[in-house]
C-alpha cells in the first residue's frame, strides 16, 4: 500500500504562490566517543518512530552522504478550500476519512565528514530551528545514556577514581547545530535575536588606518575578531550594534551565538553566496510525494526533492567548507 499526503494548497496574500526553499546547516559533534557518523547510525535505528507528531527517517546513501525526511502529522480532521467563481467566493469544508492524515514534509541531506547539509522547508512545515533542536535533544540524550552506562561499567569493575574520570572525558562534548545564512538573511536573523552571547567576525578586506596593527598589515592573510559580550548591558543595544556592524561591513566569515525570539539557544553562520540557495514552486514538487512502505528507503532516495537537494549541495559544498 502506498502512503499519500494530503498537502495544503496555499496562496499567501501579497506573496504569490507558496515556495519550497533550501536552507544550509552544519552539525558539530565534539564528543570523542560519539561521532556524527555513529549518531546517524543510531538515528537510523529509530526510523519510523513517532515522537509526538513527528516521524524522522535517516538513510545512508553511501559513505559520503545521508538522506532523510521529517514527517509532521497534523491533528486535523477537516480542512477548508476556497472555490472562486465570477459571482462569489465559496468556502468548502472537507472531512478526512479515517485512514487519511494531513502531513507536512521536510527532506534533508547531510555529509557526515564535514557536518554540512541542506534542508528543504516550506511555510508552516517543521522549521530548520526546530529540526536542529530535535536532533540536538536526541544526541544529548544518547550521549548522557552512554556516559551513565560507561560510568556504571567502570564502577562495577572497581576502577580507580582517576581512571573513571579519565575514561568518562570521552563522553563529554557539545553538539552544536548551526544555520548557515547568506548575508541578507544573516543580518535579519541577528536583528531578531533577544540577546547575543558572542560573535566571531573575519573581514573580507584588511584596512588598518589609525590602528595598532597597521605596521604588520602587509603580512596579514586574515584578521578575525572574537568577541564575548557582557550580560549586564542592554540586550537591545548589543543586538542592534552587532547587526549594524555586520550590515555595514564585508565579512569573509561570521558566526553569532545568541538567543532567538522563542528563547532558544542558536548559532548563526554567514555564507557569502546569494545565488546558490534554490527556490521552487510548492505545487511543482508536491506530485513527487508518494512513499511506498514496502520500499520506503528507495522512495525517499529517489524522491525529486532529494535529487534537487543533492544537485544543489554538490555545487555549494566546496564553498561551505572553505
Amino acid at each position: 500500500m502506498d502512503i499519500y499526503f494530503i498537502c495544503k494548497k496555499v496562496d499567501i496574500i501579497c506573496g504569490g504562490a507558496m515556495k519550497i526553499v533550501f536552507q544550509a546547516f552544519h552539525w558539530d559533534c565534539q564528543c570523542p566517543a560519539f561521532s556524527l557518523v555513529s549518531f546517524l547510525h543510531e538515528l537510523n535505528q529509530m526510523n519510523g518512530t513517532k515522537i509526538k507528531q513527528r516521524i524522522l527517517y535517516f538513510i545512508k546513501e553511501d559513505d559520503d552522504l545521508w538522506v532523510g525526511l521529517v514527517l509532521t502529522i497534523k491533528d486535523m480532521r477537516k480542512f477548508v478550500t476556497l472555490v472562486e467563481s465570477r459571482e462569489e467566493l465559496k468556502l468548502d469544508v472537507h472531512k478526512l476519512s479515517e485512514d487519511e492524515k494531513i502531513a507536512d514534509f521536510n527532506f534533508f541531506i547531510i555529509r557526515p565528514e564535514s557536518g554540512f547539509g541542506l534542508y528543504q522547508h516550506h511555510h508552516h512545515s517543521c522549521s530548520l530551528h526546530l529540526f536542529n533542536y530535535l536532533v540536538k535533544k536526541r544526541y544529548n540524550g544518547m550521549r548522557i545514556a552512554m556516559h551513565s552506562a560507561e560510568k556504571q561499567r567502570l564502577e562495577n569493575a572497581n576502577a580507580k577514581k582517576s581512571t573513571i574520570k579519565k575514561e568518562l572525558k570521552k563522553y563529554t562534548g557539545r553538539f552544536t547545530p548551526t544555520i548557515v545564512e547568506r548575508k541578507g538573511s544573516f543580518v535579519d536573523r541577528v536583528k531578531d535575536l533577544q540577546d547575543t552571547n558572542s560573535a566571531e567576525l573575519e573581514f573580507s578586506q584588511i584596512n588598518f588606518s589609525n590602528n595598532p596593527l597597521q605596521p604588520i598589515q602587509a603580512h596579514l592573510k586574515t584578521v578575525k575578531y572574537k568577541m564575548s559580550f557582557s550580560s549586564t548591558t542592554s540586550t537591545l543595544d548589543k543586538v542592534r550594534s552587532l547587526a549594524s556592524i555586520i550590515q555595514s561591513n564585508d565579512f569573509k566569515k561570521a558566526t553569532v551565538e545568541g538567543i532567538d525570539e522563542n528563547g532558544n539557544d542558536v548559532v548563526y553562520r554567514l555564507f557569502n553566496d546569494f545565488d546558490r540557495f534554490q527556490e521552487y514552486d510548492y505545487e511543482d514538487m508536491v506530485p513527487s510525494l508518494n512513499l511506498d512502505p514496502d520500499g520506503l528507503t528507495e522512495s525517499i532516495l529517489q524522491n525529486t526533492i532529494v535529487s534537487e537537494l543533492k544537485s544543489v549541495f554538490l555545487t555549494i559544498h566546496p564553498a561551505l567548507e572553505s
